[in-house]
C-alpha cells in the first residue's frame, strides 16, 4: 500500500507542477503578445515618423532646388543682356 501511496503523491506533484508550468506559459504568452503589440505600434509610429521626415526633406529639396532655378534663370538672363550689351557697344 505504501507504493500505491507514494504513485499518488507523485502524481499528485506533477500534476501540480504541470499546472504551475501550464500557468506560467500561459502568463509568458500574455507577456509575449504584450510586448509584441507594444513593438509592432512603436513600429508604426516611427515608419510614421519617417515617412513624415522624408516628405519635409523632400518638399525642402523641391524649394531649394526651384530657388537655385531661378537664380539660375536670372544669372542667364542677366549673361544675355551683357552679351547683348557688350555686342551693341562694339
Amino acid at each position: 500500500m505504501s507504493y500505491l501511496e507514494d504513485l499518488k503523491t507523485i502524481n499528485t506533484n506533477n500534476a501540480n507542477h504541470v499546472d504551475e508550468l501550464s500557468a506560467k506559459i500561459s502568463e509568458l504568452v500574455s507577456a509575449k503578445e504584450e510586448h509584441d503589440a507594444k513593438y509592432y505600434s512603436f513600429v508604426e509610429q516611427m515608419s510614421t515618423e519617417q515617412n513624415m521626415t522624408i516628405e519635409n526633406i523632400k518638399s525642402h529639396f523641391n524649394a531649394r532646388l526651384i530657388s537655385e532655378f531661378e537664380k539660375y534663370n536670372e544669372l542667364q538672363n542677366l549673361l544675355e543682356d551683357t552679351i547683348r550689351d557688350y555686342e551693341g557697344y562694339a
